[in-house]
């Protein structure tokens, strides 16, 4: 075995292998990635803590959407949202009808006006036919 240039040494010249001694290695490590070492471990909690990456995904979630939306040309994000939306809707009206019928009145009520004045219209005309 044979002593080389910073303490490493080689069996036969071929492997290099540290010292097995008192931390140096790691304090190689720490003047060499400093300030890094401190953010890679900051970016470590970050992708390992499930609370914060919900908070970042929430974040960005709006944007990523309709990002998502506008370049998808068959519809794959809607066909995905669909049976939830439609599960939450049921669930909704099971639960308060009421919430359901207060947003659909302002579409649901002309509609069923104009529905009822062309039956009446038709129910008019009938009988002005058959007086005739």
């Amino acid at each position: 075995m044979t002593e080389r240039a910073g303490g490493f040494r080689a069996d036969s010249g071929a492997d290099l292998k540290p010292p097995d001694n008192d931390g140096t290695l790691d304090e190689l490590r720490s003047l060499l990635m400093g300030r890094h070492q401190q953010e890679l471990l900051e970016l470590r909690e970050r992708l390992d803590n499930r609370e914060i990456r919900t908070q970042d995904v929430s974040e960005v979630l709006v944007e990523a959407l309709r990002l998502r939306e506008s370049a998808d040309k068959n519809h794959q994000l809607s066909e995905v949202l669909l049976p939830t939306v439609e599960r939450t809707l049921t669930q909704s009206v099971r639960k308060d009808a009421a919430i359901l019928a207060e947003a659909l009145y302002p579409v649901m009520g002309p509609a069923i006006r104009t529905a009822v004045y062309e039956s009446i219209r038709a129910l008019i005309q009938s009988f002005d036919v058959v007086l005739t």
